[in-house]
């Protein structure tokens, strides 16, 4: 028993002089920045990162490739379209340092005939690696109810509450956490990971968010956390990220315009969300001068002459 005693004793001991020993070897933990850690995380479980992260468990700015040799085809009609100089290939090399160099093994050659010396290159047949992509939630294309009367299938093509419901059910569970979570991780793994496949799969449910009316009573905790997400991801980003280059028009500011629509259209919804909503537009007028009061093009009244 003395003995077990002192061998307690002893680890006790020991444990902080090795935790003081290994705080040397490791970086400072920056703990100014946590607080915007938890704020961009705060609705990542485990379980959804789990479902949404490559079954690999990387995640990769690029695309990953996995190549085969081309079809027949592909090499027919690359024997008519790409003439390459015969001592390039008579000796069947590969061309060095092109645009495939590293990617893989493939043939880099194609006989133009049966027992003929003459090669011609080939490209190979590219597709993204299955194990290597996000596991984004698919967003339902069932846009109304079977069924619907025409006048039905234009208010839920103006509304789509019925979409944001059908996909809470299908891939969350009617869990609006995980959706929030998910909000919250592909802006992280654009933001951090520099994945646009993830940026993209952002503005479609931040468009889905942003179009529904009804559910702003059906689920108010979950716009009201919806609110507080974009406060903070939007610190994360400059005014004029999304707008774009060709029409100049900014996605965020057109998208929110028809949230902030909804909220003052609604005659349900709760108070506070609503006062939440109009305090959240407030703010973005004063930080970034963005205008939600003129109406887009799309949207404005169509003049006739007659």
């Amino acid at each position: 028993g003395e003995r077990v005693r002192v061998g307690v004793v002893y680890i006790l001991f020991l444990i902080p002089t090795a935790l003081r020993d290994l705080d040397s070897s490791l970086g400072p933990y920056p703990y100014e920045s946590i607080k915007k850690w938890v704020s961009l995380s705060s609705h990542v479980s485990s379980g959804l990162l789990e479902r949404v992260q490559p079954l690999d468990g990387k995640v990769s700015s690029v695309t990953q490739f996995c190549t085969k040799p081309p079809s027949n085809t592909m090499q027919g009609a690359f024997k008519e379209e790409l003439p390459v100089k015969e001592s390039t290939v008579a000796e069947g090399k590969s061309i060095p340092g092109g645009m495939f160099a590293g990617v893989g093994e493939f043939p880099s050659t194609v006989s133009e005939s049966a027992g003929s010396e003459e090669q011609r290159p080939v490209m190979p047949d590219f597709k993204p690696k299955p194990e290597a992509a996000l596991r984004f939630s698919e967003i339902p294309t069932q846009r109304y109810p079977k069924g619907s009367t025409p006048e039905q299938i234009t208010h839920h093509s103006l509304d789509h509450s019925y979409t944001l419901d059908l996909m809470l059910e299908q891939s969350y569970g009617n869990c609006e956490g995980d959706l929030l979570g998910e909000l919250q991780l592909t802006f992280v793994c654009f933001i951090i990971g520099h994945v646009y496949d993830a940026f993209e799969h952002w503005k479609l449910l931040v468009k889905l968010l942003c179009s529904c009316e009804e559910a702003l009573v059906s689920h108010q905790s979950l716009f009201s956390s919806f609110i507080t997400i974009m406060h903070f991801q939007l610190k994360e980003i400059p005014e004029d990220f999304f707008v774009d280059i060709v029409s100049r028009n900014n996605f965020l500011t057109t998208t929110l315009q028809t949230f902030f629509s909804c909220i003052e259209d609604s005659t349900t919804a709760d108070k506070s969300l609503v006062k939440k909503g109009l305090q959240f537009r407030e703010n973005l007028t004063k930080r970034y001068k963005w205008d939600f009061s003129t109406v887009p093009d799309e949207d404005a009244p169509a003049v006739v002459d007659t």
